[in-house]
């Protein structure tokens, strides 16, 4: 063979073997380059998504931490619904401390599928004079609970029926719906 061919088939031989090399490892490496930086971008996204997920955690407990006395005020606006032996003691209390007459009768609760809140009725029948009466009903309309007044009734006593009884000349009856806690 003369040397002219066989520098041919060399060439041939090493042309075929490059092209092969080519094919078989660096066209792979490619295609898995090319699949690595897809990943890598899905996973960039990934963490940017999580830093921000972090971040709002972050504000999160900060702002929780800052308007917790806020909650727990929001939380001891409601009332027991097992026992609201609290509220009771107030209006007793506040009763008391305006020299009325005052009976309480629960109403039940008023429990119903387009109610979001659970709540607990009472009927709070006071006598007494107007003022401490309307003191005493300004009280428990601005109390510490979330209280819906669903009904008033405030009427003078004829002097017939005040007599020999105690207490003074008004007699109101008040119907109240209070929020209870979720049992």
């Amino acid at each position: 063979m003369a040397n002219q061919q066989k520098i041919y088939l060399t060439a041939a031989v090493f042309t075929a073997f490059l092209l092969l090399l080519v094919f078989l490892a660096v066209v792979p490496s490619l295609k898995l380059l090319g699949a690595n930086s897809i990943e890598l971008s899905k996973q960039r996204g990934e963490l940017v998504f999580l830093q921000k997920q972090i971040s709002g955690l972050n504000d999160f407990q900060r702002n929780f931490s800052e308007k917790k006395p806020l909650f727990d005020k929001i939380s001891s606006s409601f009332v027991s619904a097992a026992a609201p032996i609290s509220f009771l003691e107030f209006l007793e209390q506040e009763a008391r401390d305006n020299g009325l007459i005052m009976n309480v009768v629960p109403q039940g609760s008023a429990a119903s599928a387009d109610n979001l809140w659970q709540n607990l009725d009472f009927k709070i029948v006071a006598r007494g004079d107007f003022v401490p009466t309307a003191r005493f009903l300004s009280r428990v309309e601005n109390s510490a609970w979330l209280i819906e007044i669903l009904q008033l009734d405030i009427a003078k006593i004829s002097e017939a029926e005040a007599a020999g009884t105690p207490g003074g000349d008004i007699k109101s009856s008040v119907v109240v719906r209070v929020f209870a806690k979720k049992q």
